[in-house]
């Protein structure tokens, strides 16, 4: 997930520097119909769940306590993937949306299936370019 954020992050940085949208992460502008500044902004919103998702592997653990009462009696719980998680996004925001529920869905362990919006699927179609890159599994 951190070479997932680099790739993000890099193009993203990029368009804070003020290059045209096409140049640093595709025609997300020009299809989506918003302007630089929301654009810039969902990207900046999603990348940062993208950063929470690198740091959630402590909080993945099972828990254990030993002798919550008399008689050997102990406590455990343990955290386990769903399996397959899907999300289904909206036009107005393709690419803030996915980079909310993709990058916590998979680095908890599951299989994750994105339903990308039909009037603005290219930014989704980018993130799963970006997720290759990255090594996440086809």
């Amino acid at each position: 997930m951190v070479r997932m954020w680099a790739l993000i992050a890099a193009p993203a940085m990029a368009l804070a520097r003020g290059l045209p949208w096409h140049a640093a992460l595709g025609h997300y502008m020009g299809t989506g119909g918003k302007t630089l500044a929301d654009a810039r902004g969902d990207v900046f919103r999603g990348l940062e769940v993208v950063e929470a998702a690198c740091g959630i592997a402590p909080y993945m653990a099972g828990e254990m306590v030993e002798n919550v009462a008399s008689g050997g009696i102990d406590c455990y719980s343990l955290r386990q993937p769903l399996g397959v998680v899907a999300g289904i996004c909206p036009f107005n925001f393709p690419a803030m949306v996915p980079l909310w529920m993709f990058p916590l869905a998979v680095t908890a362990g599951n299989t994750f299936l994105l339903k990308p919006s039909e009037r603005d699927p290219g930014a989704a179609v980018m993130l799963a370019d970006l997720a290759q890159q990255a090594g996440l599994p086809k």
